[in-house]
């Protein structure tokens, strides 16, 4: 029995088909689900992590109750990976970035904006999730990052945020949102340091760019 074995040997121990049979029910139905889900996908949690519950369940051998366990637990390990960083870590680049917050938008099928404050030795100290959904102007504004920024006593801020389709290239949103939020900050006096696009296994830096002065 799988309780047996973590009573014994600690959770650890068991394979990523286990712990998923076990958080759907530890049955040996349940087991089974477990499997042909790991195999749909090819065991890439990451892809498993980016579909709904509905799309979980459609599995053959799987609920739409097992699907909602599977995608609870799929979402509170992408969560749980927002929080890996044990400590403040200074500025090294905009690949730092993308690094850093990879785990969190691994799988996202929407937009998510990024605002990480800085203090005057360059060290993130604070990082949030402002936005979900197409950057454009009326979505994101200025005041939004400032006040964040404001609260933390920030002395400069990065953006960061994905592009689900895998290409890091930034819209002409991207550029102009972009603009506006670092010229609100020169007014502020809390510099926009960069805005990073994060892609799968890429990323593009709108400071590298030209598109911040």
């Amino acid at each position: 029995m799988l309780r047996d074995r973590i009573k014994r040997q600690g959770v650890g121990s068991l394979t990523v088909e286990e712990l998923f049979g076990l958080m759907l029910g530890g049955t040996e139905k349940h087991m089974d689900g477990a499997r042909m889900l790991l195999r749909r996908f090819d065991g890439n949690l990451a892809r498993m992590a980016g579909e709904s519950c509905q799309t979980l369940a459609l599995t053959p051998g799987m609920s739409f109750r097992d699907g909602c366990h599977a995608a609870a637990a799929l979402e509170l390990a992408r969560r749980w990976a927002a929080f890996l960083p044990s400590q403040k870590m200074k500025f090294q680049g905009p690949e730092h970035v993308a690094n850093f917050l990879r785990p969190s938008l691994r799988g996202a099928q929407q937009e998510m904006l990024w605002a990480m404050c800085l203090d005057t030795k360059n060290v993130i100290t604070h990082w949030k999730m402002l936005t979900v959904g197409t950057l454009n102007a009326s979505l994101i504004h200025p005041r939004e990052v400032y006040r964040y920024a404001i609260e933390n006593a920030s002395a400069g801020v990065i953006l960061a945020h994905n592009h689900p389709s895998g290409d890091p290239t930034p819209s002409p949103e991207d550029i102009n949102v972009t603009r506006r939020i670092a010229q609100a900050g020169k007014l502020l006096d809390i510099p926009l340091l960069d805005h990073v696009i994060v892609a799968d296994n890429s990323f593009r830096s709108l400071k590298e760019d030209g598109h911040l002065r």
